[in-house]
């Protein structure tokens, strides 16, 4: 027990007593010990307390929330985009639709240019239709020709479309020409492109032109035509997404085809982001040397990245 409460009991009688007595001897040491005890119990805590707090971790401070950075604007990238179109030497053209609301963006999207492989994209989808509604067989075998060796018809959309396989092509159309008077012109006119010199064949190769409005236009028939229970859409949307070229690139996979040919470098692209969107981009930049020609190349990537940015802030269209 601690001897304080004794010495408060000694003061309490004195104060009973009505006065102030002076303390006996006996008294006076039982007090002096109790005061000695309490100081050095105090000096005990307070050391204590000093000792602890030396030890002590110390609260970090909190750091400050980051500000988010803001969201781009519309009209942000909408400038950018232009600013950048009207920066480049040449013809370039772009078109854009943007597939949850019909957001469109266009840039000289009526400008002419040779389709170059471009025209590969319809002339699938067209085999692809015709095979569904048990007018051809795509299962039918296909001489060897040249670097493409013997194989269904089905291989050779694949390599057609995911590889721009010229061979390919040429083994498709000796089969199923697409002449300018054959029903691929009227399959043209159905999808809005309005082109009836437009074909494939051993007397043309490849032989028409094109604009963005034009691609954008067949991307769309082919967004719809993959999202059909249609018994070939699974496998033309599959060579579509591996096509695996520079020029138009996205973190989302894309279902592509590119065209290049002298005075023609073009890509087009279906862009299954959050929001999906087509995208044309057709330029006047070819070599008929080189599939993707530089500085051409580099820019249509840049135009794509552009373009992104714009079909991702641009806000939704009212329904």
């Amino acid at each position: 027990m601690s001897k304080l409460p004794l010495a408060s009991a000694l003061c309490a009688l004195s104060l009973l007593a009505g006065c102030y007595a002076e303390p006996s001897e006996e008294a006076a040491a039982l007090l002096d010990a109790v005061s000695t005890t309490a100081s050095e119990s105090q000096e005990s805590d307070e050391e204590s307390g000093a000792s602890s707090q030396a030890v002590a971790t110390p609260t970090p401070t909190p750091e400050p929330t980051p500000t988010p950075e803001p969201l781009m604007t519309e009209e942000e990238a909408l400038t950018a985009l232009n600013s950048y179109l009207e920066s480049l030497d040449g013809t370039v053209s772009v078109s854009c639709v943007r597939l949850t609301d019909g957001y469109t963006y266009d840039y000289n999207a009526d400008c002419e240019y040779y389709t170059a492989s471009l025209l590969k994209a319809p002339y699938a989808l067209w085999l692809a239709e015709r095979a569904d509604a048990g007018e051809i067989d795509l299962s039918t075998q296909l001489p060897r020709l040249d670097t493409a060796p013997a194989q269904t018809a089905y291989d050779a959309i694949y390599s057609m479309i995911s590889l721009s396989d010229n061979d390919a092509a040429t083994q498709l159309y000796r089969v199923w020409p697409a002449y300018t008077e054959s029903d691929f012109s009227a399959f043209l006119l159905d999808l809005g492109v309005d082109r009836p010199y437009n074909a494939l064949s051993d007397e043309t190769n490849i032989q028409g032109i094109f604009s963005s409005h034009d691609a954008v236009k067949i991307l769309v028939a082919l967004w719809n035509y993959f999202g059909s229970d249609a018994p070939n859409a699974e496998m033309l949307e599959q060579a579509f997404l591996d096509a695996d070229h520079p020029m138009l690139e996205s973190e989302y996979d894309m279902a592509k085809k590119y065209g290049s040919w002298e005075y023609a470098l073009h890509d087009i692209a279906i862009v299954y982001a959050d929001e999906p969107y087509c995208i044309a981009v057709l330029s006047d930049w070819g070599d008929a040397e080189t599939d993707f020609p530089e500085p051409g190349a580099s820019q249509i990537t840049e135009i794509g990245n552009l373009a992104a940015d714009l079909m991702t802030y641009a806000p939704e269209l009212a329904a």
